[in-house]
């Protein structure tokens, strides 16, 4: 497994690896409900433009789960690449009605509400595709103001930020819509 694993991060730098595509499908073959290797090999077919394995793979983890759920963060992404492979697939109406559920699920779901204008694109709905552009837009926007920490006072002193971060614009597996990250710092309170 960490031998697959760190072959696999070696080759993640070549998109179109047929070697690194083979190595997940291995280690998707050893460890099959492993949604983080179920994931990662469905996202390499997807940039291969095997829309339809992939889309398999993406049912897999999307089935597993209740995407009602708000703690179910793993279903949601699948169900989002369910609805580009889809898009990508020419079908844009069935990607419609996927990208509708998932921006009513979660209003703040930037990448649900770009496939959303895309779909509505596609389908000639434009005033649509213009309300889900601005809201995407919107939402990129408070991302970035959010994540921008500035420095603030506290009692007079002025603590500094140590290391910027920025947020990837892919949404990690790990981490859900939600989660706000927040910079730590380590300080003497004598001094």
């Amino acid at each position: 497994k960490k031998m697959l694993v760190k072959a696999i991060k070696m080759l993640k730098r070549f998109e179109h690896s047929t070697t690194r595509i083979a190595y997940l499908n291995r280690l998707h073959g050893l460890y099959p409900n492993n949604n983080n290797f179920t994931m990662e090999y469905a996202n390499a077919l997807f940039v291969n433009t095997e829309y339809e394995k992939a889309k398999d793979l993406y049912e897999q983890v999307a089935q597993g789960y209740d995407v009602s759920a708000n703690n179910n963060d793993d279903a949601m992404i699948a169900m989002l690449k369910i609805a580009e492979c889809t898009l990508k697939m020419n079908d844009p109406k069935t990607a419609y009605k996927m990208f509708s559920v998932l921006v009513k699920q979660d209003k703040k779901f930037k990448e649900a509400w770009t496939g959303l204008a895309n779909a509505a694109t596609e389908l000639g709905k434009i005033p649509e595709a213009e309300k889900a552009i601005k809201k995407a837009a919107n939402l990129e926007k408070y991302e970035i103001s959010r994540d921008m920490i500035e420095s603030e006072p506290v009692d007079n002193v002025l603590f500094t930020q140590t290391s910027s971060f920025r947020q990837s614009p892919e949404r990690s597996l790990s981490k859900g819509p939600n989660t706000v990250q927040k910079p730590t710092f380590k300080y003497n309170p004598k001094t």
